[in-house]
């Protein structure tokens, strides 16, 4: 890792973004906070060392930040859209701030870090499941954000823990099986049928291609059963609405007839973001009355911002996907190979969930694209 000094105190630094990693399990409010605090510190950084960081994951977030701009700007329905842009600064502060952080610390509290992020995603699903459990809510999620952000969320985290592979004793690696486990309990309580597809479909492919041993994996299917069984049969409401009443599929096909009929009306620019309710055209035949959303993030993305901001993040997980399988090679182990191994999931994983969610117009989904790609960037310039 690029070996070179910050001008603010690191330690300081370190232990902001640890506290931008944290409070997931906390608050949102409490996220944006350390957000802002790392851009701040930042600011403060010499420009000759911050341009010197910029690579081409920054220029591609960049060219998405202008479209999206310019996408409000011209939008019609300005204040639906001025909103967007006040919520998605954060993702570009944030990401690149971590971009120039995460390349210049320690490799010590790189990897701390990595460990942070990691066993928060295992405290926030481990509080979803209880209160799932207890019956105070209806699905599992977090304390500061749904079950639908609650289940990406432990999507992202699920990927890279799968794929860790760095123990220093046998028990180290029970543990390991059992927070696996636990997030994988968390995804599938959350009862988001997707992201438990995606996760299942990850968890598998990766315990083959890593050769898992068979006493670890029993290990997490008995954690994984245990906690899944026990938490439905103190909460089964939610689990039989869904079985008796499969709406949501009959909703997604009003979407796609939606989506068909004004895909043509505006396809450089779009409409202009969060401008849902004001262009889609079958509102009144939904049997969810709530849905404020396309639940779809190629379909929100060209509709809201046009064709370029839809391609631009294609290529944006086209070209992470391709750069991974090319450093991939160049490690023959260690905890670079492991976060490598986890974007080549990854981006596969959030290109399914985006069928039947959103993501980067979330504050949440969006920091943790902003988290995940800047520890695969920091990660693979480590020596």
């Amino acid at each position: 890792m690029e070996e070179c000094k910050i001008k603010v105190n690191e330690k300081l630094v370190v232990s902001v973004i640890a506290g931008l990693l944290c409070s997931f399990v906390i608050s949102l409010l409490l996220f944006q906070v350390f957000a802002v605090l790392l851009f701040i510190f930042w600011l403060f950084e010499p420009w000759v060392k911050k341009l010197k960081t910029f690579d081409s994951f920054v220029y591609i977030i960049f060219v998405f930040g202008i479209i999206r701009a310019a996408s409000i700007f011209f939008s019609e329905y300005p204040e639906e859209s001025y909103e967007a842009f006040a919520r998605e600064s954060l993702f570009y502060t944030t990401f690149i701030s971590l971009n120039y952080y995460l390349k210049r610390i320690e490799r010590k509290k790189f990897s701390l870090l990595y460990k942070i992020f990691i066993n928060a995603g295992v405290v926030v699903s481990a509080i979803g499941i209880i209160q799932f459990a207890a019956g105070f809510v209806h699905r599992a999620q977090g304390l500061s954000f749904g079950y639908s952000t609650f289940s990406l969320y432990l999507l992202f985290v699920f990927v890279f823990l799968i794929n860790s592979r760095q123990f220093n004793s046998e028990k180290e690696k029970y543990f390991w099986a059992i927070k696996s486990g636990i997030i994988l309990s968390g995804i599938i309580t959350s009862l988001g049928r997707t992201n438990i597809v995606i996760a299942i479909l990850a968890g598998i492919v990766s315990l083959i291609i890593r050769r898992e041993k068979v006493k670890f994996v029993f290990v997490m299917v008995i954690v994984v059963v245990l906690i899944s069984l026990g938490s439905f049969s103190e909460n089964k409401s939610e689990i039989q609405n869904r079985i008796s009443q499969p709406a949501a599929l009959s909703d997604r096909d009003i979407i796609w007839n939606g989506f068909k009929e004004i895909y043509d009306e505006h396809p450089v620019l779009g409409f202009g973001p969060r401008t849902f309710s004001k262009v889609f055209p079958f509102k009144e035949q939904f049997a969810d009355k709530g849905i404020n959303s396309w639940h779809n993030e190629f379909f929100q993305l060209y509709i809201e911002s046009g064709i370029f901001a839809f391609l631009t993040v294609l290529f944006f997980y086209f070209f992470i996907f391709t750069d991974a399988i090319k450093k991939l090679k160049l490690y023959e182990k260690g905890e670079t190979k492991d976060i490598i191994f986890a974007m080549l999931f990854l981006i596969p994983s959030l290109i399914l969930a985006s069928v039947t969610d959103f993501l980067w117009a979330s504050i949440i989904i969006s920091a943790l694209i902003a988290v995940s790609t800047n520890i695969y960037i920091g990660i693979k310039q480590s020596n």
